[in-house]
């Protein structure tokens, strides 16, 4: 398997290369709270974007989930320094700033299930928008996230 990560920079990756840097952690589908001051940590929530499945953490409608939700974000290459949200062990974070992939990310070994096994994801940690009133979502908030 070719280390394409390694080889090219982002810009000469293909989409499916690109759209393969996502490890599938489902964390920027959390949603999240900013200080005033963004030196801050972000404040991360146990809930989860309405499209996010909670057990695979894969988006349920993502070639169209623009359509669903305004706001979602599409991670542009061009654009990477500035999102300063995604987590500490992305891919598109992690080769921005120069740094290796994690061990256990799935183009090394092949599989997605170690991420999630270790408890890098996502998966049965979070709870729908759909199932959150609005007004109660600090009380969502999570400790695990970051890492």
């Amino acid at each position: 398997m070719s280390e394409f990560w390694k080889e090219k920079t982002f810009q000469e990756m293909s989409e499916s290369e690109w759209e393969s840097l996502c490890d599938g952690c489902g964390k920027c589908c959390l949603t999240k709270f900013t200080e005033q001051d963004e030196s801050k940590p972000l404040i991360y929530t146990t809930i989860g974007c309405k499209l996010l499945d909670c057990t695979t953490c894969r988006c349920k409608k993502y070639e169209n989930r623009f359509e669903y939700v305004i706001d979602c974000k599409k991670i542009e290459r061009e654009d990477i320094d500035k999102y300063y949200w995604l987590p500490a062990k992305c891919a598109y974070r992690l080769l921005s700033e120069s740094k290796q992939l994690p061990w256990w990310h799935h183009l090394l070994t092949g599989t997605r299930d170690t991420m999630h096994n270790l408890g890098f994801s996502v998966r049965d940690k979070i709870t729908s928008e759909e199932l959150v009133d609005p007004d109660n979502a600090m009380d969502y908030i999570a400790r695990w996230p970051a890492q």
